[in-house]
């Protein structure tokens, strides 16, 4: 299976509304991992922030799934957002 089948598989079994609450619980627990990093409690380290992302970005993929289904809508925000940041970086640098 690939990326996209199996992420579609895991909503196909679970649900939507489960994927969804696994998503907030993934988020929060990097916003964890980062808020110990920052602090150094109870020695976080880049390698479990990693695993967090990598939970956080898989689900980011089956939120994708669930509400832009044809992967078109969040590109779309994602470009100008970019684009405002870019903007934004420049007049920094002058």
């Amino acid at each position: 299976m690939d990326e996209e089948e199996i992420n579609k598989k895991c909503i196909a079994i679970w649900g939507e509304n489960e994927q969804i609450r696994q998503t907030i619980e993934e988020c929060a627990e990097l916003i964890v991992q980062l808020a110990k990093y920052g602090r150094n409690i109870n020695s976080s380290t880049g390698v479990q922030i990693c695993d967090e992302i990598a939970d956080v970005e898989i689900m980011c993929q089956q939120m994708r799934l669930i509400f832009d289904p044809l992967n078109v809508a969040v590109d779309k925000i994602k470009d100008i957002k970019l684009l405002s940041l870019e903007r934004r970086l420049e007049n920094e640098s002058m």
